[in-house]
């Protein structure tokens, strides 16, 4: 197995802690996290970077003007609360984010977000959607 640096081109991410990231076609999303000053305070965000992988990626075939380029995109809909220390995973064109920490302690809500329309298409109580999916499988 061989290792190669990858340089990348647009605004870097600011470094983070405890955030999490998912691929969806040619993009990979990062999503949350939190700034630490020291080791007792973070700051949780609310943001979402994406990395281009470019056309081909998969097929390791890059253009180099299309691939590895940074961007920071705003969402629309009820984005959910900044947090960090949450889990995140593509299903479909759709990334479910789920739980994380924030200023108000736990979260345990599962948010979607579409990753082509960048629109947060809903938030779901956990405990509800367990008993939802108990329900349809009993």
């Amino acid at each position: 197995m061989t290792h190669t640096a990858v340089h990348t081109r647009g605004e870097v991410p600011r470094h983070r802690i405890h955030c999490a990231y998912s691929v969806v076609g040619n993009r990979l999303f990062v999503l949350g996290g939190g700034l630490a000053d020291n080791e007792n305070d973070y700051h949780p965000l609310n943001t979402i970077d994406i990395l281009n992988l470019g056309m081909n990626f998969f097929l390791f075939a890059h253009s180099p003007s299309e691939t590895f380029i940074w961007e920071t995109q705003a969402t629309r809909g009820d984005a959910p609360l900044p947090c960090r220390g949450l889990n995140v995973c593509a299903y479909g064109k759709r990334l479910l984010k789920y739980g994380g920490v924030g200023a108000q302690g736990s979260l345990g809500m599962v948010s979607v977000l579409n990753s082509e329309t960048l629109v947060w298409e809903a938030e779901i109580d956990l405990q509800v959607l367990t008993l939802l999916l108990l329900f349809c499988f009993y």
